[in-house]
């Protein structure tokens, strides 16, 4: 008997072909599903678990930090408010760099009704860097019981408000402040004062910039002063600080841009100031002061001309201001440095143009790719080359280009080495969704360290192709780090829309 045709199910009962596809496909969709549903609550589940861990809490915070996400907003608010002071501060830097509308209501809050000063300051000053504190709560401020806050809200309320009550106010705190027994309140209170028209302040300010046993952190805030409020009657206090060869090369570059910032046609000085040392660490910075000043050509072309070693840098800055082959070949020639003030120097030019002409800045690509591949391939050790590299990979993937996308791809699709380590690295950093097909691709490779790269650059876009490796992770969390396993949990709630949500349920946990 053939039992094949006996139990064969008659045509008019079977399934079609089409129904039969469908129905596999729907099978197989209701699986991922159902995995999909396994892997959020195991991520919800660690994050809950990690977060009230009394070990782990600042590690998982810290990684919250780092993903940067405006939906983990709900969960920065609740720890601006925790019991645990560290957690406040942390949460406080976290906020400043969100800059959300409930970011800034909790650092305001902050600033109020914290019980440690250093949490107040913290918020102080990042509402400060937002702009967003107004004459009223500066106000308010100056008469919190803390020197630090005092004087940084009377400095801020002079500088932004124009209502005499205001002034009187700022100038009182400020005079009260000169006599604290703070030497670094008191200087800065002294220089606040100057800055209100207080010419009296400046032989003494003079004596503290001038004497060698100042603390240079005092003469650093001092400069940093300067350039933040443009006080143009300190301009003597930035030169006599340039021309003091005791003053640490930072202090000097430092006061350098303070000069810049004090007032108009400080060209000559800061050129002679460059002309005068034969550091590089100091002479490249400098020129970077130099060249972003109005009426610098003159200055800056003599210099491309010179036989200094800062010359190729000098003709980037006068090549850069017309985009084409002139421009990229004082890219290259910049790069051929390798110094790495000079590199630094290089990307930062790069990374200015880039934000300011988009695609226009494509005279960097070739250059840029080429740098890339001249680091070092077969070594363990990452240098600052391999760091710089990284760097110029996000900065190719921020530009977006056709040609520098590709580039990036070329490189990564290479033998695993130390130059594909800093590029897949350098895909982490960017905004440009261009980096997921690339990223994706890293997922096959057979190195661990690659396939990390690509996930966490995925999971920053919540793209899907990274579930699978993700789920992975927080399967097996004692294999990771803290870090890693916090963003792996993070970014599967992400991708499967539950991000905004689970925000607010881990804001529930904090004490």
């Amino acid at each position: 008997m053939n039992l094949s045709k006996q139990n064969r199910t008659p045509a008019s009962q079977r399934c079609p072909a089409g129904t039969l596809l469908l129905i596999t496909a729907l099978l197989a969709c209701c699986a991922n599903q159902a995995r999909g549903a396994d892997a959020v609550q195991t991520a919800q589940n660690y994050l809950a678990k990690t977060l009230v861990d009394q070990k782990n809490a600042y590690v998982a915070i810290n990684a919250f930090h780092a993903a940067d996400d405006q939906e983990l907003t709900p969960l920065f608010v609740a720890l601006s408010r925790s019991g645990d002071k560290k957690k406040r501060l942390l949460a406080s830097r976290a906020l400043g760099q969100l800059a959300n509308k409930d970011a800034i209501a909790a650092l305001k809050y902050q600033l109020s009704n914290d019980s440690v000063m250093a949490v107040r300051s913290e918020a102080i000053v990042r509402l400060l860097d937002l702009q967003a504190a107004d004459a009223e709560l500066l106000s308010l401020a100056a008469k919190i019981k803390d020197e630090s806050i005092q004087c940084i809200a009377a400095r801020s309320l002079a500088k932004i408000s124009k209502d005499s009550n205001h002034t009187i106010q700022a100038r009182s705190t400020l005079q009260k402040l000169t006599a604290s027994t703070d030497a670094m309140t008191a200087a800065m209170a002294s220089q606040g004062l100057l800055a209100m028209g207080d010419s009296s302040q400046l032989d003494r300010l003079k004596k503290i910039v001038t004497d060698p046993k100042t603390n240079p952190a005092i003469v650093r805030v001092l400069m940093l002063q300067i350039i933040d409020e443009k006080i143009s009657v300190a301009k003597p206090l930035t030169q006599a600080v340039i021309a003091s060869p005791k003053q640490t090369t930072q202090i000097r570059i430092m006061a350098c841009k303070a000069l810049s910032a004090a007032g108009e046609n400080t060209e000559a000085e800061i050129f002679a100031a460059l002309r005068a040392s034969g550091s590089m660490i100091y002479r490249v910075p400098v020129l970077g002061i130099l060249a972003s000043l109005k009426n610098s050509g003159p200055y800056v072309g003599a210099i491309a001309k010179s036989s200094l070693p800062i010359a190729p840098l000098a003709g980037l800055e006068m090549a850069r201001k017309t985009p084409g082959a002139a421009a990229s070949s004082a890219v290259d020639k910049a790069l051929a440095m390798k110094h790495p003030i000079a590199l630094s120097y290089t990307l930062q030019t790069a990374e200015d143009d880039i934000k300011k002409l988009g695609a226009k800045a494509d005279f960097y690509v070739k250059p840029l790719l080429k740098f890339i591949d001249s680091v070092e391939p077969d070594t363990n050790r990452m240098t600052h080359m391999h760091l710089m590299a990284s760097k110029a990979t996000t900065l190719l993937m921020d530009m977006g280009t056709p040609q520098a996308v590709s580039g990036v791809r070329n490189i990564l699709g290479r033998r695993y080495s130390a130059t594909t380590r800093s590029a897949a690295a350098g895909l982490l950093r960017t905004k440009n969704k261009a980096a997921c097909p690339i990223a994706t691709k890293l997922l096959q490779s057979p190195y661990p360290e690659l396939q990390t790269y690509g996930a966490l650059t995925l999971g920053h876009f919540a793209d899907p192709a990274a579930s699978k490796y993700f789920t992975r992770v927080i399967s097996n969390e004692s294999g990771q780090t803290v870090t890693e396993t916090t963003l792996a949990a993070w970014y599967i709630l992400k991708i499967n829309k539950q991000g905004a949500q689970y925000a607010k349920q881990l804001a529930k946990l904090v004490k």
